[in-house]
């Protein structure tokens, strides 16, 4: 059985959706440390011909530790409006906003008290529109763990605690540490991919190449950015 886990980030880019399609079981890790000005709270996407974040604002004075579970939107900061223009005039002359931007709206403006609320149900909407199995999903907080494992020794965790696991997908970013480890190399086979953006759709903040939002596929292929995502997921030698 394939496995990878990932934090549930923010309008995610479409390589999180690749892995997801790729494995058998995708891990929500939701009871790790929360990352503040991380992918679980912001996103890019082309605003005015360039990327630019998305950022949903989260209560954060005195909980410098808090979980992902435990993260607040702050509702205070009125981002909701701001985020719904931003995509309308960025996207509006899209040849697929009209079928999808509806129910984007809708599930902003359901106002959610926490921020993994809200992420979770645009990556089940998403799932829904790629005719993705959500039965994929577990949460790591469903999952009897050492709460004190880290990092390559958490992810060695996951995979004695899914049953039948015999290989971990995780990024290509991650190869540094994770080949480090000898027990989970010695355990499980460890595969890396990467996401490639097609010509059309390659960008760079602050002169990096980066990736935008499934949003802005969705917007601009609809129905054909789940070829779209299979056709740029690649599995790297080892």
């Amino acid at each position: 059985m394939r496995v990878a886990s990932s934090q549930p980030t923010f309008l995610s880019y479409p390589g999180y959706f690749g892995l997801i399609d790729y494995v058998d079981k995708f891990i929500i890790m939701d009871n790790v440390q929360f990352a503040s000005r991380g992918w679980q709270q912001r996103v890019l996407v082309k605003i005015n011909k360039n990327p630019n974040y998305l950022t949903i604002p989260v209560v954060k004075k005195n909980l410098r530790s808090q979980l992902i579970l435990e993260t607040k939107i702050d509702n205070s900061k009125k981002y909701i409006n701001d985020h719904l223009l931003t995509i309308k005039h960025s996207y509006s002359k899209y040849p697929f906003f009209k079928e999808f931007f509806p129910e984007i709206e809708f599930i902003y403006k359901k106002r959610f008290d926490k921020l993994i609320e809200l992420n979770l149900e645009f990556i089940f909407y998403f799932l829904k529109i790629l005719e993705i199995d959500k039965n994929k999903i577990v949460r790591l907080s469903q999952l009897d763990l050492n709460k004190n494992s880290k990092k390559d020794d958490l992810i060695h965790e996951i995979c004695l605690n899914v049953d039948n696991t015999s290989e971990y997908v995780a990024t290509e970013g991650a190869r540094t540490y994770l080949k480090k480890n000898i027990r989970l190399n010695k355990d499980f086979k460890i595969r890396y991919f990467m996401f490639r953006s097609s010509d059309d759709n390659l960008h760079e903040y602050n002169g990096k190449p980066c990736h935008l939002s499934i949003i802005h596929y969705l917007f601009s292929y609809g129905r054909k950015t789940k070829e779209i995502i299979r056709s740029n997921f690649v599995i790297s030698k080892n």
